[in-house]
């Protein structure tokens, strides 16, 4: 939420309106309703990277959706039930890819979807 400084209503309504364009490419560019998620987006091929991490719920634990809405929640818990996220005994993993790095399959975060997913139960 932005708070108004009412010292300058000028720049409080300008930052009202950034937030709103930062919702809106959010929503426009990085969600993808088939996939019931958010992507990082290639901006050299000039198309999402829809490969699974769990920052791809990240607007909902920063809540900076445009419109939020149970429906987007459901779609997120598709997403992550169809990607098996839960399936993993050590934690949802960090992502699905089998590199050998620490950063991919086989290392988890433990608390990150569970923290998306009840930070917007509480929220909305």
């Amino acid at each position: 939420m932005i708070l108004i400084n009412i010292s300058s209503p000028v720049k409080a309504e300008l930052y009202s309106s950034k937030k709103i364009e930062i919702q809106t490419a959010i929503e426009n560019v990085l969600w993808n309703g088939q996939e019931g998620a958010w992507f990082d987006y290639d901006t050299i091929n000039n198309k999402q990277r829809v490969y699974f991490f769990p920052s791809n719920v990240a607007p909902l634990w920063a809540e900076c959706l445009a419109t939020p809405s149970m429906a987007k929640v459901q779609s997120v818990i598709a997403y992550l039930k169809n990607n098996d996220a839960f399936g993993f005994s050590g934690g949802v993993p960090t992502s699905l890819l089998e590199t050998g790095q620490l950063w991919d399959f086989g290392s988890v975060i433990k608390f990150s979807v569970s923290v998306h997913l009840s930070t917007y139960t509480l929220t909305y």
